[in-house]
């Protein structure tokens, strides 16, 4: 791994999954417009991915982008640096933003602890029907019919590579806790990492990570990338188990 550019392989990865999972894209030198009309209120399939930061008008920009849709939202997402005065005047014009690290490691670096804990492939029905009842923890107040979208936009996922739902059950057959993990080349992203509030402190997510890795070693993948919230603690449990902190996402949100 001396050799690779961690950051590089991590900002590149999001970039083309964006592109790949899109419905419709818009291009210019340092940035690309997603659209996803039939999901629309998914932020991550309707918005504005910019790779460099550039001194136009970007605010503006979404909206001229958005303007013809039906989509009631406006967001813009960077991996580069931005300046203080485009931060303050994006909360100026309404927007709340989000930071997330990204984090990576060669599959060898990572040290989960899988317990003995049974993990298991499951249907796309049973994790759209965990997913839901992720959301519907995560987010209590959120309307059904946008939980609903958000979970049905899952069938995107396909779209950006070879995706291992795995899951693991209670003694009732109940999911209890699951993941995705992608596979593209030689690079893999974990993603959706949760553990239904019953049976957390048990280990389960560690099972999860460690079935990852297992896939990854089978399937030959040199990389192995997530995004954690900047300031949740999943940040700190995924650096325990070996990932390296290489690079930054903002994530800007307006709702109309």
């Amino acid at each position: 791994m001396a050799n690779v550019d961690l950051h590089e392989v991590a900002v590149d990865w999001y970039l083309n999954t964006y592109r790949l999972r899109a419905s419709r894209l818009v291009s210019e030198s340092k940035w690309f417009a997603v659209f996803d009309p039939e999901f629309a209120v998914s932020h991550d399939g309707n918005q504005l991915i910019a790779h460099e930061w550039t001194d136009a008008d970007l605010e503006a920009k979404v909206d001229s982008l958005f303007a013809e849709t039906q989509i009631r939202h406006r967001a813009i997402t960077t991996f580069a640096d931005i300046p203080v005065t485009s931060v303050l005047a994006l909360h100026a014009a309404g927007y709340d933003r989000t930071d997330f690290v990204l984090m990576a490691a060669a599959p060898t670096d990572l040290r989960p602890q899988s317990r003995g804990i049974q993990v298991e492939a499951l249907s796309e029905p049973e994790s759209a029907d965990f997913s839901t009842a992720t959301w519907a923890v995560e987010r209590p107040g959120m309307p059904s019919e946008t939980v609903a979208d958000l979970v049905a936009r899952r069938c995107r996922l396909d779209l950006a590579g070879t995706v291992h739902r795995l899951g693991i059950r209670d003694s009732s057959t109940t999911v209890v806790a699951a993941c995705d993990f992608v596979i593209r080349g030689k690079v893999a992203e974990v993603d959706a990492v949760a553990v239904s509030p019953g049976s957390q402190s048990h280990g389960l997510g560690d099972a999860l990570l460690a079935e990852c890795i297992r896939l990854a070693m089978l399937h030959e993948i040199e990389t192995v990338v997530l995004t954690a919230l900047a300031a949740d603690w999943p940040r700190d449990w995924y650096a325990k188990r070996g990932f390296a902190e290489v690079g930054t996402e903002q994530s800007f949100v307006r709702i109309l």
